[in-house]
């Protein structure tokens, strides 16, 4: 058993046979291997993980295996790993994603080297084959994550399924998953570390991501309810940005604001497009984001009018942020 392993690998499986055995060989294939855990929380499983899983634990002492009788979020999985976990640093790893075998060595390294950052992720490739391999990387699209900055944060989920995390935020800080999301609890976890510590992303493809074609991904199983947790993600974290910022940072704020929104549309995704053909990690949301800001920054000045102006600019779209935010400020307004 290793006293002191650097990074705590966690995994939640649920009716994952499938890619159990693969995972567990794609982290014995990693560079630290000897200096890891891995804990597997085979959470109310109807398949048969647990003959796998008990094969490897046998084999290699720095596995450690929970099995639960009921099935529970992947969140409240994850926290029941982290809980006794004793690494330095902390990944989930998805049963269906792979990693490059120096992957979480380079990930640990940037946590080593930048200790105001509390979070690391990479490029990953992306792929529909649940068979792929690293040997087959030539076929594969590069899926490039965002460079991080906190209205990168709050447009779209910049980090991805592969990041690494140091294991204080939950032990110090008291940051843990919020085990009553489905899908999103991953990305609210992050914008309350982006609160405390810098996030960071490393310009290296260092996984693969499985996006099945037959929505066995969770967050495409219910696309209703994936929706809905990232609109609420979203509001709740925009409005605590807001109101956490101070006079200078909201004057700031002001300004940007200002600016974007006075931009020519055609200009603006002109030049959006192009920053994702040439510098895809460097791309900027689209106008109606700062319209939505617009329109939190007002409300939270107080100004309910202007608010509703910035709204009404875009009502016309199916823009679900905007027309939240509109149905709420007119039950403000009554």
């Amino acid at each position: 058993m290793i006293s002191n392993p650097i990074v705590s690998v966690i995994i939640s499986t649920y009716n994952s046979e499938r890619f159990i055995e693969r995972k567990i060989l794609d982290l014995l294939k990693q560079s630290i291997f000897k200096k890891i855990e891995i804990i597997i929380i085979n959470s109310g499983s109807e398949q048969n993980e647990d003959t796998i899983i008990s094969k490897y634990k046998e084999l290699y002492d720095n596995i450690k295996y929970i099995k639960t009788e009921n099935r529970e979020t992947i969140y409240k999985a994850w926290n029941r790993g982290i809980k006794i976990a004793k690494g330095e640093y902390i990944t989930n790893a998805n049963t269906d994603d792979l990693l490059r075998t120096d992957a979480l060595e380079i990930l640990a390294k940037n946590l080593d080297k930048y200790k105001q950052v509390g979070l690391v992720y990479a490029d990953q490739y992306i792929t529909s084959n649940p068979d792929v391999s690293f040997n087959d990387i030539a076929s594969l699209k590069v899926y490039y994550k965002l460079d991080y900055s906190p209205f990168r944060l709050l447009w779209r989920n910049i980090v991805g399924s592969q990041p690494m995390w140091r294991a204080s935020i939950h032990f110090n800080d008291n940051i843990w998953f919020d085990k009553n999301y489905e899908v999103s609890g991953d990305s609210e976890f992050e914008f309350r570390v982006s609160q405390k510590y810098g996030l960071l992303r490393i310009p290296q493809v260092l996984g693969i991501y499985y996006r099945s074609d037959y929505n066995e991904n969770k967050e495409l199983q219910d696309m209703e309810l994936s929706r809905n947790e990232g609109l609420s993600v979203k509001e709740k974290n925009a409005k605590r940005f807001i109101e956490g910022s101070g006079d200078k940072d909201l004057e700031t704020l002001r300004w940007r604001i200002l600016l974007n929104m006075s931009i020519p549309r055609v200009l603006y995704s002109s030049f959006r497009i192009m920053l994702q053909k040439f510098l895809p990690y460097k791309q900027i949301p689209p106008r109606i984001f700062w319209y939505w800001i617009a329109s939190l920054y007002y409300e939270y000045k107080g100004n309910l009018q202007k608010a509703c102006r910035s709204c009404e600019r875009y009502i016309h779209t199916n823009d679900q942020l905007i027309k939240r935010q509109f149905e709420r400020l007119g039950k403000l307004k009554v």
